[in-house]
């Protein structure tokens, strides 16, 4: 089944949001990603990033962050796994010869 971009960035958040990780959108030239503001964990995203973008950097912000013991929908974790590499890595494991 396929979902769309705002479902999957709104459940994204919704982890984020669960582990008290804020998501914060800005103008710039930075390095997008996880950063440590004032002992708080931040998403940084710039404004301009498309969706697929934004998909990218919070599931692998999320992905640093370890995942292992939170329940996390399986089309979510598919999406993380995806992201990070993940089911590629799996894949190449897993091949028969």
């Amino acid at each position: 089944m396929k979902f769309k971009q705002d479902d999957i960035l709104d459940g994204l958040k919704d982890i984020a949001h669960s582990l008290g990780i804020k998501i914060r959108k800005e103008r710039g030239v930075f390095t997008e990603g996880l950063c440590k503001l004032n002992n708080e964990q931040i998403i940084l995203i710039n404004t301009l990033s498309p969706p697929e973008r934004v998909i990218n950097i919070v599931a692998i912000a999320l992905d640093s962050i370890g995942l292992d013991n939170l329940y996390i929908k399986p089309f979510l974790r598919e999406v993380i796994d995806n992201e990070t590499g993940k089911n590629d890595i799996f894949k190449q494991n897993n091949k028969v010869k």
